[in-house]
């Protein structure tokens, strides 16, 4: 995990996004991540990051409709998701029952 969030996107002439370099890279110590930029750290996800334990609770409404995403509704290089798939309460698993709240990561 890498703290840094200084690269800017500009314009390209296709219309993609392209990233300016940082001016000064060090080896991450990580083989497959190799260089990072000079002023970020490289941490452990665990030291970073809390799970999210809020579930819907078990008294829910059995056809209270969730809208659910699971692992196959991200696709592509890019991280694309797709529809979520809907699902009443009493047929989801417990993972669909997660409650998320904006800036969560999932």
């Amino acid at each position: 995990m890498t703290e840094g969030a200084d690269l800017v996107p500009q314009a390209s002439l296709a219309g993609a996004k392209k990233w300016r370099r940082y001016p000064a890279y060090k080896d991450s110590g990580i083989e497959w991540l190799g260089e990072i930029p000079e002023h970020w750290e490289v941490k452990r996800l665990k030291f970073v990051v809390k799970i999210n334990s809020n579930t819907l609770s078990e008294k829910t409404d059995p056809d209270y409709v969730i809208k659910y995403i699971d692992i196959g509704n991200v696709v592509g290089e890019n991280g694309m998701l797709t529809e979520p798939e809907e699902m009443a309460f009493a047929n989801a698993p417990s993972r669909a029952r997660r409650l998320i709240k904006k800036d969560n990561v999932i």
